[in-house]
């Protein structure tokens, strides 16, 4: 791995990296994960610039329609099989992060112990995905952008629209509502008719559009929390003046990523 901008390809994912000047070792980690659109080359040239500002190792991995070419197998993970069984853990999607964060750390003697992850739209049903699913993970903030539809943290839905029959346990949720999570919202990703907002009737039932869907998320998890009796360490923000739009939410997450919020 070079100084600059370029990629590495870790098994089926290809990984789009910039590296800004300093001392490579000391550097951060931010994982900034991409859409249904599967741009991660834009999401890297976006990010790029506040890597370079705030002295932080970017990795954006591109998840390829050839080899994860739906939801399932994308924003759900690959947690479980088409027929409904439950995949092994070495195939989730959810495992390359952390694969990649492994070669990354041994190839450049990284002496970060976690990492930042970001994703916007079906990256952030990802992530938040991600933080259920994976309570090893050594990601230190989990910041979830505009996503389009959630896995509620509560056992009164079923998967996936809740966790109920998902194979995790209270436990499991009661990890989740002590991590750090930030969900961010754009205060214009208002578009009822925005032709990728799912439309279903568990998806309905989150909001008309992904700002009200996110709020919705966000008080399902605190109210979960004060009902278990856990800390919640979950943050919602809005950014102001801003649609379903990477670049726009990229500014308002860097705060986060960088500990300055």
């Amino acid at each position: 791995m070079n100084r600059g901008s370029g990629t590495f390809d870790f098994g089926r994912v290809r990984v789009w990296y910039h590296c800004p000047q300093g001392r490579m070792v000391d550097l951060p980690v931010v994982f900034a994960l991409h859409g249904a659109s599967r741009n991660a080359r834009t999401y890297r040239n976006t990010w790029a610039r506040h890597a370079d500002v705030h002295g932080f190792l970017l990795l954006a991995p591109a998840f390829s329609l050839a080899h994860y070419p739906d939801e399932r197998s994308f924003n759900l993970g690959n947690v479980f099989a088409k027929g409904g069984a439950r995949n092994p853990e070495a195939d989730w999607s959810f495992q390359v992060i952390e694969g990649i964060f492994d070669r990354v750390k041994k190839r450049a003697g990284l002496h970060a112990a976690s990492y930042g992850f970001y994703g916007h739209s079906a990256g952030s049903q990802f992530v938040h995905r991600f933080l259920y699913f994976m309570p090893r993970a050594r990601a230190r903030l989990f910041v979830a952008a505009n996503a389009g539809w959630y896995t509620m943290p509560t056992f009164d839905l079923a998967y996936p629209y809740g966790l109920a029959e998902s194979g995790l346990t209270v436990a499991d949720l009661k990890r989740a509502l002590r991590q750090r999570v930030v969900v961010l919202l754009g205060s214009d990703d208002v578009d009822v008719t925005h032709p990728k907002l799912r439309r279903t009737r568990g998806a309905r039932r989150q909001g008309a559009h992904r700002f009200e869907r996110g709020h919705t998320f966000f008080e399902t998890a605190k109210r979960e929390a004060q009902a278990l009796g856990v800390p919640f360490n979950w943050q919602l923000d809005t950014v102001p003046d801003v649609g379903h739009d990477n670049a726009g939410m990229a500014k308002g997450a860097v705060a986060y990523l960088i500990g300055a919020r």
